[in-house]
């Protein structure tokens, strides 16, 4: 049996970053990569300086917990979603809140902004999806998705394939949602298989597959090319997934996890290449909540830190 060899990472934890008096559930790079802005349960929006890795300054502080950020570049704009079911978007270049938005009355859980669609998609505990226009916050669409029987309807992911066909919505009904962007959002495809929540979906950057991540601490790889049929099933953590993140290369993707790990793997096979723990390299001491990856990989906490990773990898030697 031939043996495959396997990229070698090397992990070195850059700094802390601490500041939050309370969970911080989500983290997201800017597009110019020169800022990181993080949303905890205090309240608090913050800023980070990626040259120096310092704060920059809180740029909101809010009366509920902070569950998602998006970034639109092309308006300096960041929406920041709430407990509440409020969105709220922010000048970050002039500091200036410009509108609050009541999406729902149950909590905001993820945002996707795509530029190239001109919409914003939002993700809420009733399990149902709003759609607004990035140029006037007009609501385009308002989409039930969950099961109606189900006891957990939170919408906890949403992405967007490369070619701009497909939604995929990843909800705590167990299942993943595959709607046709180009034909009105019809429903595509059921994804099932999950025994608990969906926390997370990611397209490939190839184009090829859809990663998803659920409580249930499975990875599951399905075929976009095969109508999206289950191509891999791996046990990849002891507790639940709640984040999947790529390198920015496409080459390398990072999950984040319950069982306070981040683990490493190869996008292209699927093949665990690290894991880092609390034991050796001074990792979170409780769940990983969130990930960002630009230059550097960057984690958030239920210990109310973020962490700063450099990954370098060596890929195995051609004999």
């Amino acid at each position: 049996m031939t043996t495959i060899e396997r990229t070698k990472v090397i992990v070195e934890k850059i700094t802390d970053l601490t500041g939050h008096k309370d969970c911080v559930y989500t983290i997201k790079h800017s597009k110019d990569g020169k800022f990181i802005y993080s949303g905890a349960g205090e309240g608090w929006f913050a800023r980070w300086n990626t040259e120096v890795y310092e704060s920059d300054k809180v740029l909101a502080q809010a009366n509920a917990p902070i569950y998602a950020i998006a970034e639109n570049p092309q308006k300096n704009e960041l929406w920041i979603g709430q407990k509440q079911g409020i969105i709220h978007i922010i000048d970050t270049e002039n500091h200036q809140h410009i509108k609050a938005i009541q999406v729902s009355q149950s909590p905001v859980f993820c945002i996707e902004i795509d530029i190239s669609l001109n919409m914003a998609f939002v993700g809420t505990g009733d399990g149902c999806i709003s759609i607004f226009n990035l140029f006037d916050y007009t609501l385009l669409y308002h989409i039930p998705l969950a099961n109606l029987h189900a006891n957990l309807k939170n919408i906890r992911s949403i992405t967007v394939c490369q070619n701009k066909t497909h939604l995929a919505v990843a909800c705590s009904d167990q299942n993943i949602y595959i709607l046709d962007i180009v034909n009105y959002f019809k429903p595509l495809h059921v994804l099932q298989g999950h025994t608990n929540s969906v926390f997370c979906v990611k397209f490939t950057p190839c184009g090829n597959f859809l990663l998803s991540g659920s409580r249930d601490a499975r990875l599951k790889v399905w075929n976009i090319k095969e109508n999206y049929s289950l191509h891999q099933d791996i046990v990849a953590h002891l507790f639940a997934i709640n984040d999947i993140a790529f390198s920015p290369d496409g080459n390398y993707f990072a999950t984040a996890s319950a069982d306070k790990t981040i683990k490493i793997w190869d996008a292209h096979n699927f093949m665990l290449l690290k894991v880092i723990d609390r034991m050796r390299n001074q990792c979170h001491f409780t769940s990983v909540n969130k990930l960002s990856w630009d230059k550097n990989l960057v984690s958030c906490s239920d210990d109310k830190s973020l962490m700063v990773w450099n990954l370098t990898f060596i890929p195995p030697q051609n004999n």
